[in-house]
């Protein structure tokens, strides 16, 4: 579904659709697949870039429609080797079994993503379309340094809570740089990885323009407007219509926007902190679309004050058991508390279109 910039929620979404933040790159005049591109004789290329959380079977349920349209595959895959990219090649050539490939790459039923990588792999599967990565490899020295974001600690003992949101906003904005370093490095291998694919696959330089697909998080929108910037043949579609981000993600799109999110933003993001695991992951367990649940984690937090949020920080630095303050909160506040998928949509006022 094609977004409507007040679908997107999260931040200001005008300010997202026009692409504040990009600025850096008005110098950049020369097409991604310009004259170059076209000196060699390359056909032209048009990029579609499929946004989407990607927890669930159902974050990626409109990819499939996309995906059989396409002539290249591009997926997300952050700490890529060599034998992963060979698996999914060998998935698509019909040559290994989804769930085969999801064992050789280590993934169990029970792990959180299973469900959307086996219903990728099952998209894939003998369609015999080339697969390729443009995203960070495992070997890749950002690596390092993404290790070393994860690592650090936000420790909230002998802090005022405005120093902890402090501290927080800058651990969200180091990650929100890693993250556009890592999205100028999938436009740079673009071209590349292109380059790779019609060299191995050269009836495709016979058409007359090239259908790639790229599938992203819904956090990498930053790919979209860099590539735009670039005058690149591109476009973009949402999953699920209207799309919503955690408060974590928000802070970060700030930052990677050039704004600065105010206090209760980051108030929200650390009540989400202390609130997601419990309630995304164990109180709405039943629930497949990821959509939702940040729906109604954010519908949930914004009942809390800077004040409330403060409260509980005094609580949880007193070390008191973050899932026995979860449960207090819900019961404070009245909170109405799904058990099923129809009472969630109910809530959150979704109507189910078939």
């Amino acid at each position: 579904m094609k977004e409507n910039p007040r679908q997107i929620n999260g931040i200001n979404n005008q300010e997202e659709i026009v692409g504040s933040g990009v600025e850096e790159l008005e110098q950049k005049t020369q097409k991604l697949f310009g004259k170059e591109w076209k000196k060699e004789g390359l056909p032209d290329v048009r990029v579609d870039i499929f946004y989407s959380t990607h927890a669930t079977k159902e974050d990626a349920v409109s990819l499939k429609e996309l995906f059989e349209k396409s002539d290249v595959y591009i997926p997300e895959e952050v700490f890529w080797t060599k034998q992963l990219l060979e698996i999914m090649q060998k998935v698509s050539m019909g040559e290994v079994e989804p769930k085969r490939a999801l064992k050789l790459i280590g993934y169990t039923p029970k792990h959180r993503f299973y469900d959307f990588a086996l219903n990728n792999f099952e998209m894939i599967f003998n369609s015999r379309k080339p697969i390729t990565f443009a995203d960070i490899p495992l070997n890749h020295p950002w690596v390092k340094k993404r290790r070393k974001w994860e690592e650090e600690k936000l420790e909230i003992q002998g802090k005022t809570f405005e120093a902890y949101l402090d501290m927080l906003g800058n651990h969200l904005q180091n990650f929100s740089s890693l993250q556009k370093e890592r999205d100028e490095f999938i436009i740079s291998q673009l071209p590349l990885k292109i380059k790779e694919i019609l060299e191995t696959n050269p009836e495709l330089k016979e058409k007359e323009g090239l259908d790639v697909l790229m599938s992203l998080g819904s956090q990498h929108t930053g790919v979209f407007h860099e590539l735009s910037e670039m005058s690149t043949d591109v476009k973009r579609t949402f999953h699920p219509m209207p799309h919503y981000y955690n408060f974590g993600t928000e802070v970060m799109r700030y930052y990677r926007f050039g704004k600065r999110p105010s206090g209760e933003v980051l108030a929200r993001a650390f009540l989400e902190a202390v609130f997601d695991e419990m309630i995304l992951y164990k109180v709405l367990a039943f629930s497949k679309s990821t959509n939702n649940k940040y729906l109604f984690l954010r519908k949930f937090i914004n009942q809390f004050s800077f004040n409330d949020a403060k409260t509980i920080f005094e609580s949880v630095q007193q070390g008191r058991d973050i899932n026995e303050i979860t449960v207090e909160e819900i019961l404070k506040h009245n909170a109405f508390i799904p058990n099923n998928d129809k009472g969630l949509e109910e809530f959150l006022g979704i109507r189910k279109t078939e």
